[in-house]
């Protein structure tokens, strides 16, 4: 085809767009909609991930090297920095150096977060945190908060606020709104440089930071950390036996430099000169604690000196450029293969309504190529101005849209939020898939006799015998592709199995068009009406089997979705029933002094934790450090049979107090503790036997659901409570909520200090269910609203022809609630065994095992929900087709005029 002659058939799909305004409207929409929703996909993707290059940004500024001292101790930890900052000008006296201290406190007397000191205008300081709003502080009695901790204190820039920090209660002016560049919820107050001087004691856990820079930094820095090395025993404590003997390197220095010569000749002794096993270790290292806890042993004794620098941080690994753009470019493709399927069919119909025009141009001297580039050109349109909308519309989303989406991404969100490269993708995946969509019917009208298309009407064409074969031959590729690609660890893995889905998707789509061809076959067994859907759908075998895969796609999602979570719900019962949403548990404080070491409640901490919570109920009892193993038994999958107890081990059963019983609400496990059993809340009523510290004991057991971790799952009767008087007690409360916490209660209650588990909002099955069913309908009433307006555009000649005849007008809703009921039925008949298909692909790849107190399933097991499946299987068709037949218009009356 010449140059003139391509160029006049642009022309023709050109005027043809904007002559079908509605149709190339609906096309662009169609096309845009996807690209937005890809370029916001790669925004949050963006949003929510870091480069290692920014993350080395937030650790080390714009320094090379960073040299960090902690100690309990702040008069160490400044000892320790103080010896660094002078060894490191004897070095290197050309380096930059720049000193900043953090430390995590209270503020007030249920919160915690950190306070920092950092001076914001060295330029080595650019990065660690960002200034949002306001100015840094530079005196005393001025701060900067974080995001959250403004919102909470209701403060403005420029207000004064009463604020503890530590010990000190005191009004601080607000003079700007700082963050990390990861954004969290945590408090963080910024003060001036030197500011924490006022706020900490003498004793606090701080850390305290030399950043390094300039020429030489990196060379100085590492010297300086081999320095360290034969120097840091002028920091130890006096009396410590030096040097410390190679047997015992396996302890830590903070236990060690408390030991006395006759206690390091002990532990030499124990340990002797031969290999030892690792229980021979933990004995000797148990003994050692014990003996520097008898000297009044401390974590955080000795101060602990590291150096790192920026080289190390930049290790390989994926940037955010490309996994924004591939995550934009995922997006784009998944939702366009959708788009392919309904554009597809609104160019398959378009084309047959314009095949009078197409017959005048091959009656005129176009050739085949003529008429494949005019619709191939209105395809290229469209999509070229439909990605463009898409972009505009994705990024106007991004840009109005930040203060809604800033709360759930952990980057702080400026400018746009998205760079070309994240673009790039979508755009061409968009234009591709139109054309792909144009492909088959413009090779189609091409092929049509000029006599043919200008009597208005498309040869019928035998089904190809090629179709089915190439289907399946294409799944079960698809399928070998995937699992081979699982198998690997190659740089491509992603993309091979990415291919192998499309692959196995793409194939059982083309069955769609067989089937609906041999039901055709049976259109005469049906009413009138049914007859006409068969027949219809068989005749327009193209427009109806992309109307079937468009719906398909769809419903993977809910087939997929009730798979995952029926064999996540099999793999989950290793651990005891389904959670109850209405039980918090309150197990210990936490010692924010002692490395987060957990200590037992009071009666104060049970206080505190009702006085927040909506409880109905409390439960007091005492939990027993008792290793429990459960009975054995067979599970789905399972080859290997594990123990309850997981590290760390111990406090597996709790005493049967009438408190906790009647808190669980099951009447049996009190009748079964007043008769003396030991009662296992498991999955199933019957006998059993646990083994308590390699104790066999009997047992019974009751399904009763209970927290699955934290919750002791044993229960000892108050009568054989002597039995085990040997096992240290710890006091639990176990709360009876009457209703989920919310977001406020629930920080409330974790940051006083106490290790609490459960009360937060979870979603029953049933709500799962509900919410799958809700979205898959509303995704498949806009498909089926998408193809009916197809349908009806090519079918509604034809039943206004009808209706002309004797039909009534309400032929025309049936029709289209029929038509659609079907093609969604044959939909789901595919989407069925291709999600299951899907599922067992990608979870036969797992290699691992679940591990509970009631047994071990391989992640390989699979569940098909039957029922679930079942319901959504005949549900949805007879609902969608009675949706249809309620939104749809009758025909009129009036017969079509035929053009003269």
């Amino acid at each position: 085809m010449s140059g003139s002659g391509r160029k006049a058939a642009l022309k023709v799909a050109f005027r043809n767009s904007v002559r079908n305004r509605k149709r190339t409207f609906f096309l662009v929409a169609l096309v845009a909609v996807p690209v937005a929703l890809a370029v916001v996909v790669a925004g949050l993707v963006r949003a929510s991930t870091f480069t290692q290059e920014e993350q080395a940004q937030m650790e080390f500024g714009s320094a090379e090297m960073k040299a960090r001292a902690w100690s309990n101790s702040r008069d160490l930890s400044n000892e320790v920095m103080l010896w660094a900052g002078e060894a490191l000008a004897e070095i290197a006296p050309q380096t930059d150096q720049l000193i900043y201290r953090q430390a995590y406190v209270s503020f007030g007397s249920s919160r915690y977060g950190r306070a920092l000191d950092l001076d914001m205008a060295d330029p080595m300081a650019h990065g660690i945190l960002g200034m949002i709003d306001g100015a840094p502080p530079n005196a005393r009695g001025e701060i900067a908060v974080s995001p959250k901790m403004a919102e909470r204190l209701e403060a403005s820039i420029g207000e004064t606020v009463e604020l503890e920090i530590g010990e000190l209660l005191r009004d601080y002016r607000l003079v700007g709104i700082a963050s990390p560049p990861i954004l969290t919820t945590d408090d963080l107050v910024l003060m001036s440089p030197d500011g924490l001087d006022e706020v900490l004691a003498s004793e606090g856990n701080v850390e305290t930071s030399l950043l390094i820079g300039g020429v030489g930094s990196v060379e100085a820095g590492t010297r300086l950390g081999e320095l360290w090395e034969g120097v840091k025993y002028q920091f130890w404590p006096e009396g410590a036996v030096l040097p410390k003997p190679g047997e015992l390197s396996f302890l830590g220095d903070d236990v060690y430099s408390l030991l006395d010569q006759a206690e390091v000749d002990e532990l030499v002794a124990l340990a002797g000169n031969g290999e030892l096993a690792q229980e021979d270790y933990d004995q000797i290292q148990s003994r050692a604690y014990e003996m520097a806890e008898d000297g009044d042993f401390t974590y955080g004794s000795l101060p602990e000196f590291y150096v790192d620098g920026r080289a190390a941080w930049l290790s390989q690994g994926l940037s955010v450029d490309q996994q924004s753009s591939l995550a934009s470019t995922a997006a784009a493709a998944l939702l366009l293969v959708e788009v392919a399927f309904v554009a597809g069919a609104a160019f398959a119909a378009g084309t047959r309504r314009r095949l009078r025009e197409i017959g005048l141009l091959g009656a005129n001297g176009a050739s085949e190529k003529h008429v494949r580039v005019t619709v191939l050109g209105e395809g290229l349109a469209i999509g070229i101005i439909g990605s463009a909308a898409g972009l505009v519309l994705g990024i106007a989303i991004l840009f109005l849209g930040r203060p809604l989406i800033q709360p759930f991404v952990t980057r702080v969100m400026t400018g746009f939020g998205v760079s070309p490269i994240d673009m790039i993708g979508p755009v061409l995946v968009a234009i591709v898939s139109v054309v792909i969509a144009a492909w088959l019917p413009a090779r189609t009208a091409a092929r049509v006799p000029t006599t043919t298309a200008l009597q208005g009407r498309m040869p019928a064409l035998a089904p190809r015998k090629w179709v089915v074969p190439v289907g399946f031959g294409l799944t079960g590729f698809g399928t070998l592709l995937v699992t081979v690609a699982l198998a690997s660890v190659s740089s491509i893995s992603n993309v091979l199995v990415g291919t192998g889905a499309l692959m196995m998707v793409g194939g059982v789509a083309l069955l769609a068009s067989p089937i609906l061809a041999v039901v055709s076959k049976l259109a005469n067994r049906f009413p009138a009406t049914g007859r006409l859907v068969l027949r219809d759908s068989g005749r327009h075998r193209t427009r109806s089997a992309v109307a079937v895969a468009a719906t398909m796609v769809i419903l993977l999602a809910p087939v997929m979705a009730l798979t995952l979570d029926a064999s996540q719900s099999e793999r989950e019962l290793v651990m005891g029933l389904p959670e109850p949403e209405g039980h918090l548990l309150l197990s210990g404080t936490y010692d924010l002094e002692g490395f987060g070491e957990v200590g037992p409640i009071a009666d104060g901490d049970v206080a505190q934790v009702a006085s927040i919570v909506p409880e109905s109920f409390v439960a007091r009892f005492d939990a027993l450090n008792l290793t429990a193993d459960l009975k054995p038994r067979f599970v789905a999958g399972s080859t290997v049979q594990v123990g309850y107890c997981q590290e760390p081990c111990g406090w597996n059963a709790a005493t049967g107090s009438p408190d906790l019983v009647a808190a669980l609400g099951v009447p049996e496990v009190g009748a079964a503790l007043d008769g003396g059993d030991i009662v296992v809340l498991g999955l199933e009523e019957g006998p059993t036997t646990v083994r308590l510290d390699d104790v066999e004991y009997p047992a019974v057991e009751y399904p009763v659901p209970v927290l699955r971790f934290g919750m002791p799952r044993v229960l000892i009767p108050e009568s054989r409570l002597d039995d085990f008087e040997d096992a240290e007690r710890s006091p639990r409360a176990l709360f009876i909520l009457e209703r989920s916490l919310t977001e406020d209660e629930w920080r409330q209650t974790n940051d006083g200090g106490l290790e609490i588990m459960g009360g937060y909002p979870g979603l029953s099955t049933t709500q799962v269910y509900a919410l799958a069913f809700g979205a898959t309908l509303v995704a498949v009433l806009i498909v089926v609203a998408l193809v009916t307006a197809v349908s009806a555009a090519e079918t509604d000649e034809e039943i206004r022809t009808i209706v002309a005849v004797g039909a009534p007008g309400s032929i025309r809703r049936r029709f289209l609630g029929l038509l659609t009921g079907y093609q969604t039925t044959v939909a789901i008949a595919l989407a069925l065994p291709l999600g299951v298909l899907l599922i067992w692909v990608f979870s036969s790849a797992e290699e691992y095992f679940y591990s509970g107190p009631f047994g071990q399933i391989s992640t390989a097991a699979l569940v098909v929900p039957v029922w679930p499946l079942l319901v959504l299987a005949v549900s949805l068709p007879l609902l969608i087709g009675f949706l249809t037949t309620l939104s749809v218009r009758s025909a009129p009356v009036t017969p079509p005029r035929r053009p003269t």
